[in-house]
Formats: C-alpha cells, structure tokens, sequence
C-alpha cells in the first residue's frame, strides 16, 4: 500500500540518479519526503562516510530510515508545515535529492515563504500548487551556495504551457546540469512519465547549455544531447498559436455529464463505438455554446488508459463532443486518408512516447498538433 501519495523510488532510478550528481565530495545530504531510503542507500555506496539529515511524514518509514541509517538525522514530520522550516533551522547541505508526492496542495503561510523566497514574489501568493514546486523550492533554499539538488518530477512540470514560467524562474537563477528523461511506468503505482532534475545551485550565464538524457527501458543512455536553457521556456515555442489552414483540432469544452443533459447526440469516452469505425449520427442542427462533431471529423479519445486514442469517424450528422475527446476535422480529403494510414499503423507506438499523465493519461493538443503538422 501507498500512504502520503508516494511513489517510491527503485533501486535503478536510484542508482542512475545518483551516478549524475557532480559534487566531489560532498559531507551532508538533505532528503525531504524520505521513503523508505531507496536514494539514501545508493548515495551511501558511492559515499561512505555522507551524513544524512530526512523529513518523513509516515512513522512507519521514519522508523525504518533510523534504523537503516542510524547515525544519521531524522525528523517525522510535514515538510510543508512550519516546524519542519524550525527543525532544519540554519543547517545548509551539500547536496539534497527528492522524490517528492506528485499532486497538487494548497499552500499555507509556510509554503508560500518558499516558493516567494526562490521563485519570486508571484509564486508567493498562489493558492495552489503542484507539491514537486514547493518540494524543489525548499531543497534550493536548504542547500549551500553551489550545492547540488536532484529531484524527480512529472512530465508537465518540464513540458506544460501553464509552468513555463516555473522553469524560467527555476533555470534563470540556478543551473540545470542535466535533465534526465524516463520512459512512462519508471515508478509503480503510477503511469507518469518522469524526469530527474540535476541542479547546481549558481546562477550561469543568460542562455547555457545543459545536457539533455533519455533513459531507455533497461536504465541505459538511451540518448545524449545538449540544448540551451532557454528551449525549455522559449516564448516563441510555448506562446505559438496552433493554428493550420489544413485541419482544426477542437476539444469539447464540457463533460461528459452536461452534455447529456443537453442533447441525446453526444460523444464522449464512454459513449464511442467500436475502435477505428465509422459512426452515424442523427441529422439535426446543435445550437448553443457547444462545441460539436459534424460529417468527415475523426474522433479521438484524448484521455483514460484503457480508451487513450480510442477512434471514431463521423460518417453523418453532428453531435455534442465532451472535453475528453478531440474532434479533428480536415479541409482535404487527401489529407484526412494520410492521417488515418498513419494513426493505423503507428497509433499505439506514438501514444507510448507522446502520453502524458501522472495518474490518468492524456494526450495534449500540442503533441497531436505537432503530429499531424509533421504529416501533412
């Protein structure tokens, strides 16, 4: 079972991570939401005599923490309440690592100190936010100048829209080293798609350069490149309108339940046929502030794990659609069959790199966009 909305670290990730950390030799450690110890005991076969400081919130795991590490320091508290801040008083480490709970929490007064202190005013006053944030603010606040953190987040920290101003505030006054990208299911219990961020705390040039990773199911290099910081929140690329005078790409914008209540002429994940056949809907006119399906528009499930990618297309009428689904709707026919080849052949390959999600996947109008403008 799984308390407190961990999800615990395998001795693999563990030992990759580890292996990236660029401190020579570093003589504290810092880990918040400790687990079980799975990052402390890979950090102690590469370092030896590393003195560990934790917060761990589950007494039972506290436990096995000071007995495993004994001569170590432990603390069983929240680490985002007030005497967690008092405990650590004016101690600074070398290095800190974290897996963090993947969700969102509401700040407090605690919180918010950290995320304005590190991130800057505005993130100071947010009411919620993704735990991982306030996790890597308190690391970056606890850690010597020119120490180094390594912390675990969800994909959509490091690829949504809605946090690019996250990582600006992040990379622009710290240096990423490397960000290590996994395959989904890395971690059990969870089908996100992760990252490990390797951070120095120092402040580097306007646009450098980190190395970028890909770990391959085995744990292996997969891939090795570098890009510039500034591809990780470039305004061009995270600002684009997508926009095409090919194809539209629409979302419904209510669920499943409302549409129901508006018309018997829906789609939504759980009223779609059978998979890759064409569906006949009713010849009437929706009227309202809806967004709707017509004749020639390919349907695909946007979100479930059991339906993601899911497809339908429309052979006549129209319908409601539900925001768990998109409605893709070509302006050439030629270019309609090109997709359809292709989403035939290569869908389940292409959900397996471009699914997101750190409970239920989803697919992003981004990445379906990207997908069809990069076959037509």
């Amino acid at each position: 079972m799984i308390d407190f909305n961990q999800y615990y670290t395998s001795k693999d990730v563990s030992d990759l991570l580890t292996s990236f950390i660029t401190f020579d030799n570093p003589k504290t450690c810092l880990e918040l939401s400790a687990g079980e110890g799975a990052l402390l005991h890979a950090l102690r076969k590469r370092w030896i005599n590393l003195h560990f400081t934790t917060i761990e919130i589950d007494p039972v795991n506290h436990k096995v923490l000071k007995d495993n590490f004994p001569y170590s320091t432990h603390f069983c508290v929240d680490a985002t309440e007030e005497n967690c801040k008092t405990l650590l008083g004016n101690k600074f480490f070398d290095l800190a690592v974290c897996n963090p709970p993947f969700e969102y929490i509401n700040t407090n007064e605690n919180i918010r100190f950290f995320l304005g202190t590190i991130l800057g005013d505005k993130f100071g006053k947010l009411k919620k936010i993704r735990a991982e944030m306030f996790f890597l603010a308190i690391n970056l606040f606890f850690l010597k100048r020119n120490g180094i953190l390594a912390i675990i987040v969800p994909e959509l920290l490091i690829e949504g829209v809605k946090f690019r101003d996250f990582r600006e505030a992040v990379f622009t006054n710290n240096t990423l080293q490397y960000l290590i990208e996994f395959k989904h299911k890395s971690f059990k219990k969870t089908e996100a798609k992760t990252y490990i961020l390797v951070i120095k705390k120092e402040k580097a040039n306007s646009n450098y350069c980190f190395n970028a990773i890909k770990v391959g199911s085995d744990f292996g290099i997969a891939e090795s490149n570098t890009s510039v910081i500034n591809s990780l929140y470039n305004n061009i690329e995270f600002g684009k309108k997508l926009y095409s005078n090919k194809f539209l790409i629409i979302r419904g914008n209510i669920s499943g339940k409302e549409c129901k209540k508006i018309s018997e002429a829906y789609i939504h994940t759980t009223t779609m046929s059978d998979d890759l056949c064409y569906i006949y809907l009713p010849k009437i006119k929706i009227y309202g502030n809806v967004r709707k399906t017509i004749e020639g528009d390919i349907i695909i499930s946007r979100v479930g794990t059991r339906v993601l990618g899911k497809t339908n297309i429309v052979a006549v009428g129209e319908a409601i659609v539900s925001d768990c689904v998109f409605c893709i709707r070509f302006f050439n026919s030629n270019d309609r069959i090109t997709f359809l080849n292709f989403w035939k052949k290569n869908r389940k390959s292409w959900l397996t790199e471009n699914a997101t999600g750190t409970c239920a996947m989803h697919i992003t109008k981004e990445k379906m966009f990207k997908l069809i403008e990069s076959l037509l």
